[in-house]
């Protein structure tokens, strides 16, 4: 039952991953888009935290937690195999001297398995890592000089090994193949001297297809100071890493109706981005350290 219910949210998971636009900010715009958190409902719920470990949850942030019996067992009962999956939704406000205008979006947010195999522990997920979703004029509300709009996102597949060293530190990494495309189009309106669209206008249209490796190493302490205190630290650190861009792009001829801003192509021409060499392009990615500790009982 277990195995169906996971194969079932993986297809699930996979397929609104494509479709979904799990953004609607401006900034969007700019590079591979808005990034997407990484981790549970635990971890947003804290702000984000990510060097706690217990026994019951799964922490995606630092591949150490996985590491020890901490995922084999809860309430004595046996639980060898552990998955979450969560979703979010969120509304976003819009505000000029002019106009205002809002808007929301849902998407999934993460998908993961947990295995824990004596001091071993492995796991596997896909979530989102960036979304890209706007939609931006510019000028005039009755006379547009730009438009444009933006859509897609990567997802980020993970494997996770963890392990234990001994009752206080682990250590782990992930491995993780990131993978989407990003479309993104511009219109740049004509006018004729009566400020009446012109018949014709063009529009560049945009695609890129991105993948790429990069690892994630974790480590983490768990232990007792005195009787009542637990310090817990984390810390994480993601080398540089390139995702490959293979890019395609379009120059249209449209007509666009006055009245519902419907556009209709009349015909495309396909640039030659290879003779340029802009048709394979890297993307660097830096890299991060992350560290965090805390006190409790």
């Amino acid at each position: 039952m277990i195995k169906k219910l996971v194969v079932v949210l993986v297809t699930l998971f996979v397929s609104f991953s494509f479709a979904q636009q799990g953004t609607t900010s401006p900034y969007s715009f700019y590079g591979i888009g808005s990034l997407k958190f990484k981790g549970t409902v635990e971890n947003r719920s804290m702000g984000g935290l990510s060097i706690y470990t217990d026994s019951i949850h799964m922490n995606l942030r630092n591949p150490a937690s996985y590491g020890g019996l901490n995922l084999s067992s809860y309430g004595g009962e046996s639980r060898p195999v552990k998955f979450t999956v969560g979703g979010g939704s969120s509304g976003v406000n819009f505000k000029t001297n002019d106009s205002e205008e809002s808007s929301s979006s849902t998407s999934f947010d993460y998908l993961a398995i947990g295995i824990p195999i004596g001091k071993l522990g492995v796991g596997l997920g896909l979530l989102p890592y960036t979304s890209v979703g706007y939609k931006i004029g510019a000028g005039d509300p009755e006379m547009l000089t730009n438009r444009y709009n933006g859509s897609g996102g990567l997802n980020k597949a993970f494997f996770t090994v963890g392990y234990q060293l001994n009752k206080n530190f682990s250590i782990g990494v992930d491995a993780n193949y990131d993978f989407g495309n990003i479309q993104n189009s511009a219109i740049e309106f004509v006018y004729d001297d009566e400020d009446n669209l012109v018949q014709y206008q063009s529009r560049e249209d945009n695609r890129s297809d991105l993948s790429g490796l990069n690892y994630n190493f974790g480590f983490s302490y768990k232990g007792m100071i005195n009787e009542k205190l637990q310090l817990t630290s984390g810390f994480t650190y993601t080398p540089k890493s390139t995702l490959v861009s293979k890019n395609e792009r379009t120059i249209a001829t449209l007509v666009i109706n006055d009245l519902t801003g419907v556009e209709a192509v009349v015909n495309s021409i396909e640039e030659d981005l290879e003779s340029r060499g802009l048709q394979e392009t890297d993307q660097i990615l830096p890299s991060r350290v992350s560290f965090g500790i805390g006190l409790g009982q």
